[in-house]
C-alpha cells in the first residue's frame, strides 16, 4: 500500500513540476525522457562543438558528500512553499519524511532504531524526485560555465578563445565559489576528493597557467 500511496504523489509532484517548469533543463537524473545518456551527449557536443570552433575548454567534476541524506526537511518544505505547493501537500511531504527510523542489520545483529533527522529515503520513487526539487535552485549559482547535472553529480565546463585561458579560469572560480556558498546554505558539502579537472587545451596552454598559480579551485 505504501508504494502505491508513493507513486500517486509522486505523479502529483511532477505534474506540478513540469506544469511550472520548476526543473532545471541542466538536471537529467531521474526524469522521465532524460537518462545518464542524455546527460552525457549534452556534455560531449558541447565540448566537440567548441572543439570544432578552434576553442579550448576547461571541464570540473563535482559530487556532494552523501548529498540524499543531507537534504533539510524544514528547507525543503520552504522551498516546496516558494514553488507553488499547496499546504496539505506539504504537510504530507514532512509527514513522509519526518520520525522514519533506520535500522542496520549484520547477520543475526540488529543495531538500536534510529531516528533520522535528515535525508530522503533511498530506493523509493519519492526519494530521488523531492532531491531534484530540493536541488532546482542550483542554477543560480552558475554565471559564467554550462553546468549539466546527474542528480547530485555536476559537470561544470567553460570553453574559451586561445589567449583568454586565464580569464576563463576566473570565470570558473567565481561559479565554483557561488556553488560552495550554496552547498553550505542548503546544508550540502563538496566531496574535494571526488572532484576533478579536465583541461582541454595544449600543455603550451595549460603549463603557464600552473606556473603562475592560476588554478581551478574547489572549496
Amino acid at each position: 500500500l505504501s508504494k502505491i500511496l508513493e507513486k500517486i504523489a509522486a505523479c502529483q509532484i511532477v505534474m506540478h513540476l513540469n506544469e511550472e517548469n520548476i526543473l532545471p533543463k541542466m538536471q537529467s537524473g531521474f526524469r522521465k525522457g532524460h537518462s545518464t545518456c542524455t546527460a552525457l551527449v549534452n556534455l560531449f557536443s558541447d565540448l566537440l562543438d567548441a572543439k570544432d570552433k578552434g576553442k579550448f575548454s576547461t571541464l570540473v567534476m563535482l559530487d556532494f558528500s552523501q548529498a540524499f541524506d543531507s537534504i533539510d526537511y524544514s528547507m525543503l518544505m520552504a522551498k516546496m512553499h516558494f514553488y507553488g505547493f499547496g499546504e496539505k501537500a506539504i504537510k504530507w511531504v514532512r509527514s513522509y519524511l519526518e520520525d522514519r527510523k533506520q535500522i542496520t542489520r549484520l547477520a543475526s545483529e540488529t543495531s538500536i532504531p534510529l531516528i533520522k533527522k535528515r535525508g530522503v529515503p533511498q530506493g523509493s520513487c519519492l526519494g530521488p524526485l523531492l532531491f531534484n526539487l530540493y536541488t532546482s535552485d542550483f542554477p543560480s549559482c552558475v554565471q559564467g560555465c554550462t553546468a549539466h547535472l546527474y542528480a547530485d553529480d555536476c559537470q561544470l565546463h567553460l570553453s574559451y578563445e586561445p589567449g583568454s585561458a586565464e580569464e576563463s579560469i576566473t570565470k570558473i572560480n567565481s561559479d565554483l565559489s557561488n556553488i560552495c556558498t550554496w552547498s553550505v546554505n542548503n546544508g550540502l558539502q563538496l566531496n574535494i576528493g571526488k572532484c576533478s579537472v579536465i583541461h582541454l587545451a595544449p600543455h603550451n596552454v595549460v603549463q603557464p597557467l600552473i606556473d603562475r598559480d592560476v588554478v581551478v579551485r574547489i572549496g
